[in-house]
């Protein structure tokens, strides 16, 4: 819900955030980190990490595991279905 009202109100931060953020590990590490400590991050950030963990993972699964020094790391990622 939140990915969605931010691309809705806000979409211009999102835009900038995506714009410069690489394809690295240490990016989808972070923005991990965000999606699971969402009261410390701001919304804007919170979007950004939903949109980097899908565009960056494998197939684009939410929840899809990293291979990081040829060990596979689970990402876990709680998806909200709101009804």
């Amino acid at each position: 819900m939140n990915f969605y009202r931010v691309s809705k109100e806000d979409f211009t931060s999102l835009e900038k955030e995506i714009r410069i953020s690489l394809h690295s590990r240490d990016l989808h590490r972070k923005a991990s980190v965000i999606y699971n400590n969402p009261d410390m991050f701001s919304e804007v950030k919170r979007a950004w990490a939903v949109w980097l963990t899908s565009s960056q993972s494998f197939s684009s699964q939410l929840g899809s595991k990293l291979i990081i020094n040829g060990k596979n790391v689970a990402i876990n990622i709680k998806i909200i279905h709101v009804h």
